[in-house]
């Protein structure tokens, strides 16, 4: 198995905080919040009785902020928690409770759970004296769905057989902060009592900081539900308070899919130019989408190849594709061919807002708006207008729409006359539903026949 080397940069903290906790003069508590809630949108956590309201995306975690803790405050503060809804504006409240905080303590808040059904939980931690010497993980088991885990925490080579776990966590729950060494580890999550691994991390490297705040580090790290591609169901979101890292399982892959948009090849193959050629689709016909495929990790060559004529590429594009991520390629027709439209995609299902994006694959087509009408009668217009004058020969990032049902409309504005304010209904109205998360892929396709209008497909990117 190919080892995955990720070398963890140590970010220093604010040097006024760098000397506090313990000794004389003010006591203070270290507060932070990790989004693990995978169908939720970016959430707004407020501590109330501290100057701490930070905006946080899922699968991303705060920095950690020392807040002066006052005799008379007790052992908690109140906690909202906000959603935003899908034009980024604050919407509701999602969550308000109380956190346990504690003189020279880091408290943080892990939200998981579903958007419909949150589970918080927190983890407070002794905060050890700066400078810190010595490195230690904590973990904190934040997917209810998964049963108990042992963590194995050792050196790269070392059989799981010949060790014992480093901690046991049940779900919702935590284990101490332990002293575990620098240098080359591996993180490896087990079921509970059993060798069967979910997630193994491959080789990372916890090298001792040069920073004043010390060589040292206390990590901590929450198992969270994973919404990426890959056997594993969970991943690690690590936070030591100076920064954040995010440790997918080795087996997790990027994932690429194609769609064939020139109307001058009959069938292609999508390719990597290795040596040798790796084909990644193969007898592509024009007008289809692949499914998704693993793709490389790293910087590639990405190549479509007509099956009819397979001595050199159509076209060939460089692309680097990232651990958990995924991507579109879509070949269309070009001035020399043929060429090759690479997007990284957003697909994660968020139950307040739909997502969609335009591919105008149609190179030499005319300027298009997308409209969404709440009736098929209703006047086109700019209040129903969500994507204004998108040229041809690009594919749009996914962005967000009030989720519902709507009928779709799309519109043309003539490259050779922008200033009519009459635009031709191209396609539509069409029914679509945008409703639970939805997100959407809208394929407009040139024409096989020159002088025939575009046609469309409605792709729903949450398919495999």
């Amino acid at each position: 198995m190919r080892r995955f080397l990720a070398r963890i940069a140590l970010v220093g903290l604010l040097a006024g905080l760098a000397s506090c906790g313990g000794g004389d003069g003010p006591t203070y508590t270290w507060l932070r919040a990790l989004h693990a809630v995978p169908d939720a949108p970016a959430l707004r956590v407020s501590f109330a009785d501290f100057v701490f309201r930070e905006n946080i995306f899922f699968g991303t975690v705060t920095g950690e902020r020392g807040e002066s803790l006052l005799d008379d405050t007790g052992a908690s503060t109140r906690v909202t928690v906000e959603y935003f809804d899908w034009d980024g504006a604050a919407a509701g409240t999602l969550l308000e409770l109380d956190a346990p905080v504690a003189a020279d303590s880091i408290s943080t808040l892990i939200l998981t759970g579903s958007f419909d059904a949150p589970e918080p939980m927190f983890v407070v931690t002794p905060r050890r004296d700066r400078p810190l010497d010595r490195l230690y993980f904590q973990f904190a088991h934040a997917d209810p769905g998964q049963d108990a885990l042992d963590v194995y925490v050792t050196t790269p080579d070392t059989d799981l057989a010949s060790t014992a776990p480093l901690a046991t966590v049940a779900p919702l729950a935590h284990s101490e902060s332990l002293e575990v060494p620098f240098g080359a580890t591996r993180i490896r999550l087990a079921r509970a009592g059993t060798l069967d691994v979910v997630l193994d991390s491959g080789e990372l490297d916890f090298a001792e900081s040069t920073l004043a705040t010390g060589p040292g580090a206390e990590w901590l790290f929450a198992v969270a539900p994973s919404v990426a591609a890959g056997a594993s169901p969970v991943f690690l979101l690590g936070s030591s308070g100076r920064s954040s890292v995010t440790i997918f399982d080795v087996g997790t892959v990027p994932l690429i899919r194609a769609i064939h948009g020139a109307a001058a090849v009959d069938l292609a193959d999508f390719e990597v130019l290795t040596e040798p050629v790796q084909v990644l689709v193969d007898d592509l016909g024009f007008g289809q989408r692949s499914p998704l495929v693993p793709a490389p990790e790293g910087e590639a060559v990405f190549a479509f190849r007509a099956v009819a004529a397979p001595e050199e590429p159509i076209a060939s594009a460089i692309g680097a594709p990232v651990r958990g991520t995924e991507y579109l390629a879509a070949l269309i027709d070009s001035d020399t061919g043929g060429s090759i439209l690479f997007e990284q995609s957003r697909l994660r299902s968020v139950v307040t807002e739909a997502r969609l994006r335009l591919a105008h694959l149609s190179a030499d087509g005319d300027l298009v708006s997308v409209h969404l009408a709440a009736a098929e009668d209703e006047p086109l217009s700019a209040d129903t207008r969500v994507l204004f004058n998108w040229p041809p020969g690009l594919i749009s990032t996914h962005f967000s729409v009030e989720p519902g049902e709507y009928f779709l409309s799309i519109t043309t504005r003539p490259v050779d006359d922008p200033a009519n304010e009459t635009d031709p209904v191209l396609v539509g109205p069409v029914p679509v539903d945008l409703t639970g998360g939805a997100v959407v892929t809208l394929t407009l396709f040139p024409p096989l026949t020159e002088g025939e209008p575009e046609t469309l497909q409605v792709y729903d990117d949450r398919l495999p």
